[in-house]
């Protein structure tokens, strides 16, 4: 079934689809990226990011329940929650890509917008964070 719903554009400063990870974002340095949207969803509520590498089926960073906003700044604090983002939270602090030298890997954010504020701890599995919202 088609929806009304205008495509939610998320763009990412400093990083290019395909391209390769500035150094500040990698584990060397850990900064999160900054995150901007554009037709964010008008009944939203939260925003869920999630950061996976795709060649080893390993999560990077889980974070939830950010207030609706249209900019998510770089260099998200370490702490568990976050109140200077409404008092999102995070499984573990950002861990930016970090592969084998002179092996390149696949990395993926996944930006979610929620009509409700996920009400879980925050040693949640990815798996279990899905499942909040999602039918798998």
């Amino acid at each position: 079934m088609k929806n009304n719903y205008p495509e939610l554009i998320v763009k990412c400063k400093d990083l290019q689809n395909g391209g390769l990870f500035p150094q500040k974002y990698t584990r060397k340095y850990g900064f999160s990226p900054e995150f901007s949207f554009e037709n964010l969803f008008q009944n939203g509520k939260t925003i869920v990011i999630i950061f996976d590498d795709l060649d080893q089926s390993m999560n990077h960073w889980m974070i939830w329940n950010i207030p609706i906003m249209n900019l998510i700044p770089e260099n998200i604090p370490d702490d568990e929650v976050l109140r200077n983002l409404g008092n999102a939270v995070q499984k573990s602090r950002y861990k930016g890509p970090n592969p084998p030298k002179g092996k390149r890997h696949i990395y993926q954010f996944n930006v979610y917008v929620l009509d409700c504020e996920l009400k879980i701890k925050n040693n949640v599995k990815k798996m279990n964070l899905l499942k909040q919202w999602m039918v798998i």
